[in-house]
């Protein structure tokens, strides 16, 4: 978990984390609102409903550092992840031992605690965690008799209508799942007599029809936006050149789910075991997954963290079966040979485990840190612009930045030309502070006297062959603090 904690020294992203950021910290100064704005106009390029956004917007109200505020809620929605499949484990299951190899098995893996999830300020920790949550509380609400299943139909229906307010429609990809699980159990028929599934069905289609009906009415266009993006533009077809044939996402596991997808195949023990609580369990997880495999397969568009939901399901699925597998070896102990015995085993789990979390921490907190020293992606303007109003040089400062991802400029309505959202966002968080930060393209003639600051070597290089400057602060050869002193 300090792995989640501690990220400071990886960059915001540009895509897409710092486009929330800025749709946070402009929803801030506005007020909650169910319109998510992007340089003061409605934003239809990301159009994912509000929950997020006004997460982010409550931890910069409680006057959080800014990128803690863009990432805090990811991070305990991470959290929330490896604890819900813990006590799970331990509490529905009564098996300790798989709760916490499921949570050492999240906390391994690349695409649960990785870009885009579980560490930067995106959709998909939360949609992790509330398709988890609704997943394992309709399997309480199949599986537990008397009252309590008014309690776990209706916490089902919570999250499944928080999932559709924080990804729209990529909140429900896994309630097929649900209905198979419920059919394989022979509990269709009750369930479709229950007068509670349908009342919660009821209240999620107007919780989320009127999110969507009020958010047309404010924002006209809204629902037209929504069904180009996430249908016409996304599952209908290739979207930003995100590509990949049918095995794609078998890839992303096994590269991006280790060491689980090396010990997945353990999960189909529990089908060989009598405890009739596990087997469904891991019938309900693997269901999961297929149903998000084959949903995600057939989209057009293909990208690794999409398939971060599935992955709370195949860890806790394969917490199970090492635990049914261990507990094999010890009822026959005395009849195995030395190198099978039960203490061993658990020693070369512990060993698994323990390299790969050991090697996750490497990779996210030191690998990554030297990677990018040196390189313009260590130079970003977060600490630089800190620095800069620290210095008390000036109160009035031009930011300029070419903007990135030219590759990706929609040369028919330049809506990526110059796009910075990164440098946009940090000029705001500073300009809060009191010093006035406008942040420019180099394309233009600067007055002498101007104080420039630029984390952009092309901008800087314009810069210098344009002008005379004088360097007043420097933090890596590509973040730079100059005034202008005349022109060449």
């Amino acid at each position: 978990m300090i792995l989640l904690l501690r990220n400071s020294v990886v960059p915001m992203q540009i895509w897409d984390e710092s486009r929330n950021a800025n749709n946070a910290i402009e929803m801030s100064r506005s007020g909650y609102s169910l319109v998510t704005y992007f340089h003061g106009a409605p934003d239809h390029w990301s159009t994912k409903p509000p929950l997020l956004i006004w997460l982010m917007t409550l931890c910069f109200r409680l006057g959080l550092a800014p990128l803690l505020a863009v990432r805090l809620p990811s991070i305990m929605a991470a959290i929330s992840s490896i604890l819900l499949v813990f006590f799970f484990g331990r509490i529905c299951l009564r098996d300790r031992l798989a709760g916490l190899l499921a949570g050492l098995t999240l906390l391994a893996a690349p695409l649960f605690v990785g870009w885009h999830t579980g560490r930067t300020g995106d959709f998909d920790s939360l949609v992790v965690f509330f398709t988890l949550a609704y997943a394992l509380a309709f399997w309480c609400y199949i599986e537990t008799p008397g009252r309590a299943r008014t309690r776990w139909v209706a916490a089902a229906g919570v999250a499944v209508a928080l999932n559709v307010l924080t990804k729209g429609v990529g909140g429900v990809l896994a309630l097929p799942a649900l209905l198979l699980y419920a059919i394989l159990r022979g509990r269709l028929r009750r369930v479709l007599l229950d007068w509670r599934l349908w009342l919660t069905l009821l209240g999620i289609a107007l919780i989320c029809s009127g999110y969507y009906g009020l958010r047309e009415h404010l924002d006209p266009g809204y629902l037209q936006a929504v069904w180009r993006n996430e249908f016409t533009g996304r599952y209908l077809a290739v979207n930003e050149e995100h590509t990949g044939g049918s095995l794609y996402y078998f890839r992303v596991l096994a590269g991006r789910f280790e060491p689980g997808f090396i010990l997945l195949p353990l999960a189909a023990i529990p089908f060989f075991r009598p405890d009739q609580r596990r087997r469904s369990v891991a019938l309900l997880c693997l269901l999961t997954c297929v149903v998000l495999l084959g949903v995600l397969t057939e989209s057009q568009t293909k990208i690794f963290w999409y398939l971060a939901p599935a992955t709370p399901f195949l860890a806790l699925a394969v917490g199970i079966g090492v635990s049914d597998s261990l507990a094999w070896l010890r009822a026959r102990e005395q009849k195995l040979p030395a190198l099978f015995r039960p203490r061993i085993a658990y020693a070369a789990v512990a060993a698994i485990f323990g390299v790969a979390n050991l090697a996750a921490v490497y990779y996210y907190q030191i690998g990554v840190e030297r990677k990018l020293a040196g390189t313009y992606m260590e130079g970003r303007y977060g600490p630089f612009l800190n620095r800069v109003r620290h210095s008390g040089v000036t109160q009035h400062l031009v930011l300029l930045d070419y903007g990135s991802n030219e590759a990706m400029i929609d040369n028919k309505s330049g809506e990526f030309a110059h796009y910075s959202p990164e440098a946009d966002f940090y000029a705001k968080v500073e300009s809060a502070r009191g010093m006035q930060v406008q942040v420019a393209v180099p394309d233009h003639d600067l007055p002498s006297g101007s104080w420039i600051a630029t984390c952009d070597p092309r901008s800087n290089a314009w810069l210098t062959g344009r002008y005379h400057v004088a360097v007043v602060l420097r933090s890596n050869p590509w973040c730079t603090l100059e005034q202008i002193l005349g022109a060449k």
